[in-house]
């Protein structure tokens, strides 16, 4: 599904991992981050499954006054970089990255995830 190897190698180097039905599927650490990033990777997920919607989407929403709640939940990042596939209304996957700017985290996964459905 996303291929490391495209990614800009002037770009910041980061961390992704895949979730489907709450088990991880997929991780990958980039030369120049650690499992200090893992944290960060749950934390989106944990965004993605409590807002139902992207993290980067959640972010915005809870600086417009949804989801008050969240913003002091230590489970919770409200960063983008967080991602959810749905099949039959139902969250199936999650891609989370995290090691850049969050707007760039949400960036690459978004252009992935569309990058891999349209190969579908």
């Amino acid at each position: 599904m996303f291929n490391c190897e495209q990614h800009d190698k002037h770009k910041e180097p980061f961390t992704i991992r895949i979730y489907m039905d709450d088990l991880i599927i997929f991780q990958y650490i980039m030369q120049g981050r650690d499992v200090g990033n893992i944290p960060w990777l749950e934390r989106k997920a944990n965004a993605v499954k409590k807002t139902g919607m992207s993290s980067i989407e959640a972010f915005y929403a809870a600086n417009e006054g949804k989801f008050p709640g969240l913003k002091d939940d230590p489970t919770v990042a409200l960063y983008g970089g967080g991602y959810p596939l749905y099949k039959d209304g139902k969250i199936i996957c999650i891609v989370c990255v995290s090691g850049m700017a969050h707007e760039d985290d949400a960036k690459l996964v978004e252009e992935a995830v569309i990058e891999y459905l349209q190969t579908k």
